[in-house]
């Protein structure tokens, strides 16, 4: 079985999850939501995908910009969806 996991790479828990699944058989694919130095080289890829997910907080550069986020514009579901298929595609077949 193929799973793509969309999760904060950094966090102990989805990084044990990841692990488990490993360790289940499973062929793990990671878009990480936020950049991670320290990647699970059981993973079949990782993707650093980092978001900004607060309108006030600072952007992946750093700064933080006027405007409004992209969350504040889309509904979640369908902001995570259009995520997602776009990382997806990234990652080929």
């Amino acid at each position: 079985m193929n799973l793509t996991v969309i999760a904060d790479g950094r966090s102990p828990i989805a990084r044990n999850w990841i692990s488990t699944l490993v360790d289940r058989g499973v062929t793990v694919d990671v878009l990480s939501t936020y950049v991670t130095p320290e990647r699970l080289p059981e993973v079949r890829s990782w993707k650093d995908m980092p978001l900004r997910l607060n309108k006030g907080a600072p952007s992946a550069g750093g700064a933080t910009t006027g405007k409004k986020s992209l969350l504040g514009r889309l509904p979640r579901s369908q902001w995570l969806f259009d995520h997602a298929y776009a990382a997806r595609r990234r990652l080929g077949p």
